[in-house]
């Protein structure tokens, strides 16, 4: 399994979408448990310093819905 490493502009974007994630639940996205699960690999990744090819994907997604979410 490949892991890559997070920069410290990673490690700022990932705080960021932690804490944004808060106003995705509910009515706006995602059920709250879902969004906890979330937020709770969104820390282990920062902790840890890396990423798996998987957790990537969830990354990726949930840049996706952050980008969506705030457009003009």
């Amino acid at each position: 399994m490949i892991s890559y490493d997070l920069n410290p502009k990673s490690q700022k974007v990932l705080y960021k979408l932690h804490f944004w994630l808060d106003t995705f639940k509910g009515s706006n996205g995602l059920a709250p448990d879902m969004v906890e699960e979330i937020q709770e690999t969104i820390w282990t990744i920062k902790e840890r310093g890396s990423y798996t090819d998987i957790e990537r994907e969830l990354l990726n997604q949930v840049r996706d819905w952050y980008l969506e979410f705030n457009k003009i």
